[in-house]
């Protein structure tokens, strides 16, 4: 049989990828399974593997993981030059059922014109492995936690998953960290040793600015620099979120409710609604003007001529 398993969260992948394994194979391992990174084995030599009967088993798994040739934009690999998919499209059209073929792939965005693509789509079977909702991810992080022998407040579970950016690698590494330091994890812990996503504080940074709160965000931009994040990166995620309240307020100018504008922007509404409560506070061409002291000040910056840090708290005194 032949699967191609697909998710941007690594350990789902490999949570079905397990599951997969249980259900096909009487017993895994280094003979049943045999895995095969992609991005350093040429096609024809995934193929010529193929051709190999299990051994001490009646059936064997190929796990094909980084087949980056299946990704709509792929990215450039040494081996490239070499590749001749000739082998390995004949071995997906006379497929063996002593062997499963199992392609992973840690994103979605793939290439559905793509002739591997298309003879796994023909003669396998593709499995989309569907994000986390909310109420998954809090069921999860109980479950987690609980295996770990920690409780968690349900606050400080919330806020953890705010923060992760639905990342169930970051779950894991920040929720092991939490149970290292207590068996009971409060809302200040969470607050005390897990960071803001970046994209969080940049949001709150502008809603400081425009309600002319100076020294909140004098503060977020002091947090940031704790975790050393550059005033550049800074700059460009600002400009950013400038421009899309330049666009939602420009619209909402033109007659266009919250909906429409969300349609347009491709934005969902809700924040579409917190763009225009702050955008409101100030006029377009003050928004413009903004735009362009950040676009010098990024130019100044990088030419070496104002020190990063002394320019940008420069910016958000100044900031009118």
């Amino acid at each position: 049989m032949i699967y191609l398993l697909v998710s941007n969260q690594k350990p789902l992948l490999k949570n079905h990828l397990q599951d997969l394994l249980k259900s096909r194979l009487d017993v895994i391992d280094e003979f049943s399974v045999v895995e095969i990174d992609a991005s350093l084995t040429l096609s024809q030599d995934i193929a010529f593997e193929a051709t190999f009967l299990p051994l001490g088993t009646s059936r064997k798994a190929l796990v094909i993981e980084n087949a980056y040739y299946l990704l709509k934009t792929p990215s450039k690999n040494k081996i490239d030059k070499d590749q001749d998919f000739k082998e390995l499209l004949k071995v997906l059209e006379q497929k063996d059922e002593a062997i499963d073929l199992i392609f992973l792939l840690e994103d979605t965005n793939f290439d559905l014109k793509n002739e591997v693509y298309l003879q796994i789509k023909k003669h396998g079977e593709i499995k989309i492995i569907a994000s986390f909702n909310e109420s998954d991810w809090f069921n999860y992080g109980l479950t987690y936690f609980k295996s770990r022998n920690v409780n968690i407040e349900k606050d400080a579970l919330r806020e953890l998953i705010v923060r992760i950016e639905n990342n169930l690698t970051t779950f894991i590494n920040e929720a092991d960290k939490l149970c290292l330091y207590s068996n009971h994890i409060t809302l200040k812990d969470v607050h005390l040793f897990i960071k803001k996503p970046l994209e969080s504080n940049v949001f709150n940074l502008t809603k400081a600015l425009f309600k002319g709160d100076t020294m909140t965000a004098l503060d977020i931009f002091r947090d940031l620099r704790v975790y050393n994040v550059e005033p550049v990166t800074l700059i460009s995620l600002l400009a950013g979120q400038f421009r899309l309240m330049f666009q939602t307020l420009y619209l909402s100018h033109r007659g266009l409710g919250e909906r429409e504008i969300a349609s347009v922007l491709k934005l969902h509404e809700y924040r579409t609604k917190m763009l225009l409560i702050d955008a409101r506070r100030r006029s377009l061409s003050r928004i413009l003007s903004s735009l362009e002291q950040l676009y010098e000040l990024d130019l100044n910056i990088k030419s070496g001529r104002v020190d990063r840090f002394y320019g940008f708290e420069l910016f958000l005194l100044n900031f009118n």
